[in-house]
């Protein structure tokens, strides 16, 4: 007697799996009727490479006046600013990375903290590491 397949067994066992570029599913009962493993392999190909994406903020409050640089980092790499305005790192992490940026040297007669300065990476870059600098007290 041959065996033969009966698609009754796979109905309640439906695995779905996005597909990273369309908003459409294919399931795995879907590849066994079209008989596309292929394009289950191509689906995880596209899934393993997630995107890469940045980190970054504004800072406020700095004094146009003598050495007013402020240098950030974040796992190494440097960022300095002479003046206010909006920041990112060259550095790419993936979705899910956890990231911490920090104030590696403040710049002179000043105090900066930071607001927001680590997280988890989610689907987009991050945007809103806020550092702020206020004149220090002698």
């Amino acid at each position: 007697m041959t065996p033969t397949k009966s698609p009754a067994l796979f109905t309640p066992f439906l695995f779905l799996v996005p597909l990273a570029i369309t908003a459409s599913v294919f399931t795995l009962a879907d590849a066994y009727a079209s008989g596309s493993a292929r394009a289950i392999e191509e689906t995880a190909d596209l899934a393993a490479t997630p995107p890469k994406l940045t980190v970054g903020g504004t800072v406020s409050g700095l004094h146009d006046v003598g050495a007013t640089t402020i240098v950030l980092e974040l796992d190494g790499e440097e960022v300095a600013l002479a003046k206010d305005g909006a920041f990112r790192f060259s550095s790419r992490l993936t979705r899910g990375a956890f990231y911490r940026v920090k104030v590696s040297q403040a710049p002179e007669g000043e105090a900066c903290s930071i607001a927001r300065a680590s997280g988890m990476v989610g689907n987009v870059d991050v945007t809103d590491v806020t550092v702020r600098c206020v004149p220090s007290r002698a």
